[in-house]
């Protein structure tokens, strides 16, 4: 089943201010000859479907998810500082290998790096990881900004 698509829309709530501009920018210089496109629905059989669609023509060629998030984090014990990530991480990457493509979470924190945003493949496991039971879900998942790559925006 092809995920349905509409054109990207701009906003300036928390999370929008990345996901609908910052991560924009980054996407088209990462794949200048495409559309990108936003889902109808946030989710689609059980899975969680990412925020950013990139069609080349009809085809989908690429997912990306934006996190943008209000601190990175450091634990007891963690070596360096991480982005979090929670259940879904597992669900886009279910979802990009139904449809054959890769799908990229992209991290940004104005007040830890207004320069740059940060990419991951989701295929990449994340190296922090915690079971925790709260109203955000079962697992606390976090990637080191070592396993992240910036992008400058």
């Amino acid at each position: 089943m092809k995920a349905k698509t509409k054109k990207f829309m701009s906003s300036k709530e928390f999370g929008d201010r990345l996901e609908k501009n910052h991560a924009l920018k980054i996407i088209k210089k990462r794949h200048p000859k495409c559309t990108i496109h936003e889902p109808d629905n946030f989710r689609e059989d059980g899975l969680a479907v990412p925020d950013h669609i990139v069609k080349q023509g009809k085809k989908i060629v690429a997912f990306y998810d934006s996190k943008n998030k209000r601190s990175t984090y450091k634990v007891n014990g963690v070596p360096e500082r991480f982005w979090s990530v929670d259940e879904k991480l597992l669900e886009y990457r279910a979802y990009a290998k139904k449809h054959k493509v890769p799908c990229h979470l992209i991290f940004y924190n104005k007040g830890s790096d207004k320069d740059n945003v940060y990419l991951v493949d989701v295929k990449v496991d994340p190296k922090f990881y915690r079971r925790i039971n709260n109203k955000y879900g079962e697992h606390w998942f976090g990637y080191y900004l070592s396993q992240t790559t910036p992008y400058p925006i």
